[in-house]
């Protein structure tokens, strides 16, 4: 928790000191945030270097596949609510037609696919970690998850308050 702290203290310092968004994201954006978060995940399962090591390699790879899978996601989302925008926007009050029809359910079909390709990726990779993990460290490993996402979450809205604060005190 101490080190969190630093954490959000050291990234809020940034972040208030950085006045262009692109010079923000290139100090403190989601690449250095995940960095952050697999050095405070290695420390708190307390691995060995070769552990470590193994487990970075093993996450890496799951994290960029899952980063591929939800991508695909939003783009098979998006082709879906264009093609109900456009039927919209034709005003259209019957039916779909048949052609409408067979692009629906193979957007549809394509969702769950990409939904179903997601629990297979997320199973192999819970599968990994059971190789390479006892089970208090799993456990630890799943909690740690958890807690980094809404202590982050938090700390960010805790930004957000303290920045609005400060350009109040400005004006």
């Amino acid at each position: 928790m101490k080190k969190l702290v630093i954490f959000l203290f050291v990234f809020q310092t940034f972040l208030f000191a950085q006045s262009s968004s692109d010079k923000w994201h290139g100090k403190m954006g989601p690449e250095r945030i995940e960095r952050f978060k697999k050095m405070r995940l290695i420390e708190t399962l307390n691995l060995p270097e070769e552990t470590a090591i193994r487990f970075n390699a093993k996450y890496n790879s799951h994290e960029n596949r899952m980063r591929e899978l939800r991508k695909s996601f939003e783009t098979i989302q998006e082709k879906l609510a264009d093609l109900l925008r456009q039927y919209e926007e034709q005003g259209k009050q019957q039916k779909f037609s048949d052609k409408e029809i067979k692009e629906l359910q193979n957007l549809i079909d394509q969702i769950e696919a990409n939904r179903n390709e997601i629990n297979i990726e997320e199973q192999r990779y819970s599968k990994e970690l059971r190789e390479l993990f006892a089970p208090e460290q799993i456990a630890k490993y799943y909690l740690f998850q958890r807690n980094f996402e809404q202590e982050l979450r938090e700390a960010l809205k805790q930004m957000r308050k303290d920045m609005s604060k400060r350009r109040m005190r400005e004006e």
